[in-house]
C-alpha cells in the first residue's frame, strides 16, 4: 500500500512538472532572442518557469545540455555548461583579462549576482573568477 501511495505521488508530481513546462514553439521572445544571439545553431529544448524568491524565473535547457536561467524580466542570470561558453556573452574588459591569464582555460559556467551585478565565472580548472558590473577583477579563487 505504500508503495502504490509512493508511485501515485511520484506520477502526480511528474505531471504537475510536466504542466509547467512551455512547449519550445512559444517560447518567450527574449529568450529566443537570447539563445540565437549567444548560442547559434543549438535550440531550445525545454523552458521550465519556477517560482524563485517571490518571482518566476525561467530555466532552459538546450540541445547541447547547456542550462540557462532567466529572472522574470527573462534577464540573463546564470549559465552552465560542459563545453565553452561563447565569448559573446562577456564583457570586453572580462575577454581580455581571461586571454592574458587563463588564455588555456574554458568558461563552463557564468551567473550574475542581481544585488551587485558582479559576475562570477567558473573554469574548466575550478577556478572561480568575480568581476564588477565593469568588468574589473573582484576575487579569484581555486
Amino acid at each position: 500500500m505504500i508503495i502504490a501511495g509512493i508511485c501515485v505521488t511520484q506520477e502526480v508530481a511528474a505531471q504537475k512538472e510536466e504542466e509547467t513546462v512551455i512547449h519550445k514553439e512559444v517560447v518567450p521572445k527574449e529568450i529566443q532572442r537570447f539563445v540565437n544571439e549567444h548560442f547559434t545553431g543549438t535550440e531550445v529544448s525545454s523552458v521550465t518557469p519556477q517560482e524563485k524568491s517571490a518571482t518566476v524565473h525561467y530555466f532552459v535547457s538546450l540541445s547541447d545540455a547547456t542550462e540557462l536561467e532567466f529572472d522574470e524580466h527573462y534577464k540573463i542570470m546564470e549559465i552552465k555548461s560542459k563545453q565553452k561558453l561563447p565569448e559573446s556573452l562577456l564583457l570586453p574588459a572580462i575577454r581580455d583579462h581571461l586571454e592574458e591569464y587563463y588564455s588555456k582555460s574554458t568558461v563552463l559556467e557564468w551567473k550574475l549576482d542581481h544585488r551587485s551585478e558582479n559576475q562570477r565565472l567558473k573554469l574548466d580548472d575550478g577556478t572561480v573568477i568575480t568581476f564588477d558590473k565593469n568588468g574589473n577583477l573582484v576575487l579569484v579563487y581555486s
